[in-house]
């Protein structure tokens, strides 16, 4: 399944419109071209409307929010519901301040995103209206029971595909549930590497839009082996990246199998 949804992925190179954080923006695209899609970034109002009618998947990325991103995001949100394409979410640091708070907000209501990918900080900002105190990091929560009813819970609210990103992935319609157990500690020495997931999520489920569920599974798999497999005993963040690039560039898809609860 995975290597079929890779292969359309390589097939159809679709055009993935991010609107992200200036943080990770070179590596969102880098990453988007790596797996095979085409990047455009695009987050000015004045055109986000008209990129987002040409895109086949838009990602969404608060990382850096400002209003002049927001009426960006918002443009580019109707126009994405307008074509039918994939939308994937990421709150990042939801929780932190009262504007992001609410700019997330808004895109879950007025955009209607199909996925929303996130950390456990973020799932319990959203979920609980808590404030997140661990910025755009996850606060190590590791209850998994917790994190999953959460999820569930927001996936069923909102519609969507919901991805909680940690030391275990969590991927849930609200019905079924995939857990992935993958990925590498040094991921967490990596400015933006959940933002490349989000990347990563916008190519697969433009690709694979029939089935938004195995879609983000998929991604979450291949990318936490990706991670696991770029570590090499004693190396740095940087060479750890640059192993990463080059493991997602051609991932070995017949190694694992994703299953549902």
């Amino acid at each position: 399944m995975i290597s079929k949804i890779i292969n359309n992925v390589k097939t159809m190179r679709p055009l993935v419109h991010n609107i992200t954080n200036y943080v990770s923006a070179t590596d969102c695209a880098n990453i988007t071209l790596a797996i095979g899609a085409s990047p455009i970034m695009a987050d000015n109002p004045l055109e986000a409307y008209e990129v987002a009618s040409i895109a086949d998947a838009l990602v969404i990325n608060t990382g850096t929010i400002s209003q002049q991103r927001l009426e960006a995001m918002l443009a580019a949100g109707s126009a994405a519901n307008k074509k039918g394409i994939p939308i994937i979410l990421d709150p990042v640091g939801a929780g932190i301040s009262k504007f992001r708070t609410n700019a997330v907000n808004a895109v879950i209501s007025q955009v209607k995103p199909n996925v929303i990918r996130l950390n456990a900080s973020e799932l319990k900002s959203i979920c609980l209206n808590n404030q997140n105190i661990s910025g755009v990091d996850s606060d190590g929560i590791s209850d998994i029971q917790s994190i999953t009813f959460s999820a569930k819970q927001l996936a069923k609210k909102t519609c969507t595909v919901v991805g909680v990103s940690g030391e275990t992935d969590i991927i849930t319609d609200g019905s079924r549930v995939a857990i992935i157990r993958s990925g590498h500690e040094m991921m967490r020495k990596i400015t933006g590497m959940g933002c490349m997931l989000s990347s990563v999520i916008g190519a697969f489920t433009a690709a694979n839009s029939d089935n938004m569920l195995n879609a983000v599974s998929a991604a979450f798999a291949v990318y936490g082996h990706c991670g696991k497999k770029a570590y090499v005993r004693g190396i740095g963040a940087a060479s750890y990246k640059n192993n990463f690039f080059d493991e997602i560039t051609n991932p070995d898809t017949e190694v694992f199998k994703i299953e549902y609860k």
